[in-house]
């Protein structure tokens, strides 16, 4: 029982650092599909503000033509043909201003959803990689004796190669890098 308690600790380690390296991966994924549907959600915005501005348009240009009727100026023509055109021109950059604003800041969102994705694959490979280190040194830290087991008769896969297979190991003495206490 006592030979089981550190690889009991050690198992216990790697489990909690993996599912603190799962659980950070998986909130950044949640952060980016929030993300993403933020920036599809400003594009869809954009795309309505659009439509708002071409219908105040159409309605100050009905005003328009209905007051140069009632004035009594003729429709059409001149002076008043081009402020018609000045005004949808005017509208037309109005709605070219809001596509692109909305389109560069769902563009920047889609950038930080894309960001936020390969963070969470980052942390996943260093999580897996802080997970076998600390398997590696836990095992090295015990002489071997699990890993040794583990290599069969050949010896080959023994986590601490100083020492041949069937060989005796002394314990070291001194504190335990764990925080599990003195080794003796």
């Amino acid at each position: 029982m006592g030979a089981a308690l550190p690889i009991i600790a050690i198992g216990a380690m790697a489990a909690g650092q993996l599912y603190s390296g799962i659980s950070q991966a998986s909130q950044l994924n949640s952060n980016a599909n929030a993300t993403r549907e933020n920036a599809r959600r400003t594009e869809l915005q954009g795309a309505l503000d659009e439509l708002q501005v071409a219908r105040e348009a159409r309605a100050a240009q009905g005003e328009a033509i209905a007051m140069q009727g009632a004035a009594g100026i003729e429709l059409g023509t001149g002076s008043a043909l081009e402020m018609l055109r000045q005004n949808a021109i005017n509208a037309e950059y109005d709605k070219l201003n809001i596509r692109n604003r909305a389109a560069g800041e769902a563009s920047n969102l889609r950038r930080q959803a894309k960001q936020m994705k390969q963070q969470a694959t980052g942390t996943l490979i260093s999580t897996g990689l802080s997970v076998g280190s600390s398997i590696l040194m836990g095992a090295s830290s015990l002489g071997g004796s699990s890993a040794g087991g583990a290599a069969g008769a050949g010896g080959s896969a023994s986590a601490a190669p100083s020492i041949a297979y069937g060989s005796s190991y002394r314990m070291p003495t001194g504190t335990s890098p764990f925080g599990m206490g003195t080794l003796r």
